[in-house]
This record gives structure tokens, sequence and C-alpha cells, in this order.
């Protein structure tokens, strides 16, 4: 199971489209040393403590509007919110990492301008596509020669599907020593639960998991108690979520706050 925590993969977008961009400008490399998952982590985790009275779910919520579909057409305007939210988070921040972060997505200004510029087959912040590929790359690692199955999304057009084979078959990896050899996957294809019994399975875990992530992030059911069990072991160690082990983080409940159900 892969598992996406929203709020990190929009912590993680924010560093990667802003600061990333202006990074590898100056002749920089965000990502070696794990530079950039650091700061991504320290917004995500840290954000919501450093930044009170709701200045966290502001911020984010800003650079949604910002970076997402809905921008088009009110892209100056988008802009402009966004970066009176990072000022205000600035200014407000009561953690160091926090505020160091922050004045360095202060200095974004135009790649965030440019966000919209550049023709991209996919949104920005679309997660099904990467999280399809990446799942792909672990079945074929694990297994060998593999075929996925998708359920019927409007993202997975076939220009979709085959980013994700193409993607799923790539070696990836900035240098020698951290490159990943491509995964042996035959084919990616679309299928409706009416027909297939495996995505009606698939389905119900998919559920069991949201059911399983609500209980970590201090939204406790009975079925998540009853799951967490099952469901843990089965969670993917490179899920996007702020952890080196998912799956251990996934067993406790966390401390930083309640979220909003999603």
């Amino acid at each position: 199971m892969y598992v996406v925590d929203k709020e990190y993969a929009v912590a993680a977008k924010a560093i990667d489209l802003l600061l990333e961009e202006k990074a590898h400008a100056e002749g920089r490399n965000l990502y070696a040393g794990g530079k950039a998952r650091a700061m991504a982590r320290t917004l995500a985790l840290q954000g919501p403590r450093a930044l009170p009275n709701a200045l966290f779910d502001a911020l984010m919520s800003a650079f949604v509007a910002l970076a997402s579909q809905r921008a088009l057409g009110r892209e100056e305007a988008a802009l402009e919110a966004f970066f009176a939210a990072v000022d205000q988070a600035w200014g407000a921040s009561r953690r160091r990492p926090v505020t160091e972060v922050l004045a360095q997505v202060r200095s974004t200004r135009p790649y965030a301008a440019a966000l919209h510029q550049e023709d991209s087959p996919f949104p920005s912040l679309e997660m099904l596509i990467p999280s399809v590929a990446q799942t792909a790359r672990r079945w074929g690692h694990s297994l060998g020669l593999v075929s996925v199955l998708t359920d019927e999304q409007r993202v997975f057009t076939d220009d979709a599907l085959r980013t994700v084979l193409e993607y799923a078959t790539s070696p990836i990896g900035m240098t020698l020593l951290t490159r990943e050899r491509g995964a042996p996957v035959k084919t990616v294809l679309r299928g409706s639960s009416a027909d297939h019994p495996s995505i009606q399975l698939a389905d119900l875990l998919a559920g069991a998991a949201a059911a399983v992530t609500e209980r970590h992030v201090g939204n406790p059911s009975p079925a998540a108690e009853g799951l967490w069990p099952v469901i843990v072991p089965l969670v993917e160690q490179s899920s996007l979520m702020p952890y080196d082990d998912p799956a251990a983080q996934l067993v406790g409940l966390e401390a930083r706050r309640a979220r909003r159900a999603r």
C-alpha cells in the first residue's frame, strides 16, 4: 500500500516547485544530501506548532490555490495572496527551523510567478500519477515482470498511463551512488471495479488504510483500532509521508494535531 500524506505532499511540492527551482537556477542541488526532503519535513511536521491561529492551514491553502489549475486566469491575485500568507507566517513563526524555511520561500516570487507559464501535461499537484508510478516500480523490483491495473479515474488518460509506464521502467537518481534501475513493468492499464474484483479489493484496502492514517493523526475510530495491525505491515516504505519508516510511525498516534477530514 502506497500512502500519501496530503499535507506533507503539499509542503514537499512547495519546496520542489519553488525552492528547488531557485536552487537549480543558482547552480545548486537541493536534492543532494536530502536537503529538499528535510525542508519539506520541517515545514510539514513543525509548521502546525510554529504557526499559531491556523496560519499553517492558511499558508498551505494559499499555495494550493497558487499551484493548482484553479489559479488559471487569476494568477496575479493567487501570487499576491500566497506571498502575503508567506510573509505573515514568517513574521509569526515560533520555531527557528520553520522561520528559516519560510525566509527562503519569500525569495522565490519569480519562480512562483512562472508556475503556470510552462506547458505541463499534468496538474502540478496531481498525486495519483506519481503514486501509481512509484507503486509500479516497487512491485516490479519486488516480484519481477508485472503489469499494473488502475481504477478508472479522470486523470488516468492514455497519456498519463504512458507516462507512468515510462517512469516505472526508467532509471532514476541524481548520482551514480543513488541511481536506481528501471523496474520490469510490462504495461499499465485502466479497468473498472464492475469488471475486476481486484479493483474492488483495492478499494476496500484503500478505505481501511484511510481509517488507519486518520487514527495516526488524531482521528481514531473503532474500525481503525481493529484494522491497523493488518494494514500497517502492507505499507510501502517509500510512501509519501514525512518519515523514514512510515509503517513504524503509523502504529502510533500522532500528537501533532487532529486534522480536518479530507
